[in-house]
């Protein structure tokens, strides 16, 4: 997104008489001066605030230019120090101490002792808590429209770089719905969705990250390929730089996930960031931290590098991408899935005809503008239809709603699919294990070769197995629906028990020439 060149905290306005507060200091009144510093900052409206146990304060983060926009701002969460307090306080508050010998009150720094005690009542102090920030207007907990800089005490939220917007009416009508609707869509016109609901899922991706004020907690939206380079981060960040402006920071995730990702999603939760992105999952995901956080108000999180455990703030949203993405355990009635089906061999290659980030970085208010109108218009028009809603989510439930309610797929229909992806990793062994019976899974074949093997009386078990994944809308195997198949399955191991009673385990892989699959066949793997 460009070159960082400045950071700063945020420019803040200074108190309403123009002046900064003052605090006397006074020698065994300590109790008293904590309490009164912590008045004068409040008065102030300095951004200075409580958070899983330490003071954070919103930080400025200006990138360069692009083509698109001219700057690139975003705002986040930072932890503030003992030094650090001495300096955030000397902006807001006019620290004085009694001279004896100039027989006067004079300006000082504040002491050290002073700023120490400060951040440690950071646990239990009267600082405000702040659960996040937001680059964007958004909606309240009453889903009333907030659009002004700052923190928001009814959310709990700190809003800044926000972006210029036109004003939405009071009671923005169907046919305003239905317009903003069809910009979003606009969007996503060139991603191969591979049903009406997934589309709904990425929909949702857009809309709810921006109504942080009013949905504390969304479930989970994955987002899935059988084959890389399908666009799956791509899609989860156009939802980022709609309400913050920027791509946001992903989170990682390696071979050793049930290890390294506890460590990242602390780090994140004491961050404060409201949008996570769980990028390129490899394997099954299922953390029982993600599945609280997901759905509780606060989760218990070690501070990573110290044997202590602080109360953090949970919520917010949050997206996975992955090939062939598995939600798993507890997890599966916490999630929703959007599948991606490009339909071509190289799909990494495709070039979008148009850049939807661009759009977005081009008139970001328009879209924030149409997030919120859809939203509005259903609460306008009194929440007509309103669907069951699903454990743990009845905020976000309302946006849910407001799709069906203008013509769109229930994003929540992908739960059910999320439990089918369970039963079709047994289905396909049961192709591997008929197609090894034949004693040529280790000869390469073509999809269509394999389909024309099975059609023998004799090898009914290899084609009831077909037909059980790959059976076309014409009653026949599909060639193309088996490919598929067979991309999403590359590279993994298989236990398979044979007749005699052994396990022996094989791997699907492809022989590929000048780009194109040309023929499947399975590998012993060694024990």
């Amino acid at each position: 997104m460009g070159k960082v060149i400045r950071f700063a905290p945020p420019s803040e306005p200074p108190p309403s008489d123009g002046e900064r507060k003052e605090l006397i200091l006074k020698a065994g009144e300590l109790h008293i001066t904590i309490e009164a510093l912590e008045t004068a900052l409040l008065e102030a409206d300095a951004p200075l605030f409580r958070r899983a146990g330490r003071l954070v304060a919103p930080h400025v983060e200006v990138r360069a230019g692009t083509p698109v926009v001219t700057t690139d701002r975003r705002v986040f969460l930072y932890p503030v120090e003992t030094q650090s307090v001495r300096e955030f306080v000397s902006r807001y508050v006019n620290v004085l101490k009694f001279d004896a010998r100039k027989n006067r009150l004079l300006q000082v720094d504040l002491p050290k002792d002073i700023a120490a005690l400060l951040a440690e009542r950071a646990v239990n102090g009267r600082l405000r808590k702040v659960n996040g920030v937001l680059n964007a207007p958004t909606l309240g907990p009453d889903w009333n429209i907030i659009d002004r800089r700052g923190y928001d005490l009814a959310s709990g939220l700190y809003l800044d770089a926000l972006p210029d917007m036109e004003p939405i009416a009071d009671f923005p009508s169907r046919e305003q719905a239905e317009d903003a609707l069809a910009l979003l869509k606009d969007l996503l016109g060139e991603f191969p969705f591979a049903n009406p609901e997934s589309l709904s899922v990425a929909l949702s991706g857009l809309i709810t990250p921006v109504c942080a004020g009013a949905v504390q907690f969304a479930p989970l939206h994955g987002i899935t390929a059988a084959a890389p380079g399908t666009g799956k981060s791509y899609l989860a960040q156009l939802g980022a730089l709609i309400s913050y402006g920027a791509e946001i920071p992903v989170t990682g995730a390696n071979d050793k996930i049930e290890d390294e990702l506890p460590k990242q999603l602390t780090a994140a939760l004491l961050n404060g960031e409201r949008f996570i992105l769980l990028d390129n999952i490899n394997g099954e995901l299922d953390n029982s931290l993600l599945c609280q956080a997901i759905e509780q108000k606060e989760v218990s999180v070690r501070v990573l590098g110290k044997s202590q455990n602080v109360a953090c703030p949970a919520g917010g949203f949050w997206a996975a991408t992955g090939n062939n993405l598995e939600l798993a355990g507890d997890l599966k009635r916490r999630s929703i899935l959007c599948e991606l089906a490009r339909d071509e061999e190289r799909p990494e290659m495709h070039v979008f005809r148009n850049d939807p980030a661009a759009m977005i970085l081009a008139e970001r208010g328009l879209y924030v503008r149409a997030a919120l109108i859809i939203v509005r218009a259903y609460i306008a028009a009194g929440k007509p239809a309103l669907l069951p809603p699903i454990a743990s989510y009845p905020d976000w439930n309302v946006i849910r709603s407001a799709l069906a309610w203008l013509g769109e797929a229930d994003p929540c229909a992908t739960m059910e699919r999320i439990r089918e992806l369970d039963g079709s990793l047994l289905e396909f062994e049961a192709v591997i294990a008929a197609w090894l019976e034949l004693d040529s899974g280790f000869i390469g074949r073509t999809a269509r070769e394999l389909i024309e093997m099975a059609r023998a009386p004799e090898r009914y078990r290899l084609r009831e197995a077909l037909e059980t994944i790959a059976l076309g809308r014409d009653g026949n195997i599909s060639p193309q629906r088996l490919g598929y198949l067979f991309r999403g399955m590359r590279d993994r191991v298989f236990s398979i028990v044979r007749g005699d009673g052994l396990t022996e385990q094989v791997k699907l892989q492809a022989e590929i020439a000048h780009g194109k699959t040309k023929r499947w066949l399975l590998r012993r793997v060694p024990k």
